[in-house]
């Protein structure tokens, strides 16, 4: 089942990691990484990787924490909302 969906969206041009990661911060955001990582399963490391990308192709932005300015916070731009809204039809079929 998990190849067909990571085919169906490979099709399309993303991932499962990629549409966890946009979900995530869809759902929670702005979320710090370290937030992110936790509701993703994964390590802070990896999770900063995943968001790199994403942030390069402006589907997320990194921004200074309201309350603690050392601390970055993702959040999705209209962008990635839009590729949430692509991908969506794909997942729910799966």
């Amino acid at each position: 089942m998990t190849r067909l969906l990571d085919g169906l969206l490979r099709e399309q041009g993303t991932s499962i990691a990629r549409m966890t990661v946009l979900t995530n911060v869809a759902r929670h955001g702005p979320i710090s990484l370290t937030d992110l990582a936790v509701v993703c399963g994964c390590s802070r490391r990896t999770a900063s990787v995943a968001v790199d990308p994403l942030v390069m192709e402006e589907l997320l932005r990194r921004d200074p924490g309201s309350r603690d300015r050392r601390i970055r916070c993702v959040t999705i731009t209209e962008a990635g909302l839009a590729e949430l809204r692509t991908s969506e039809p794909i997942c729910a079929r799966s």
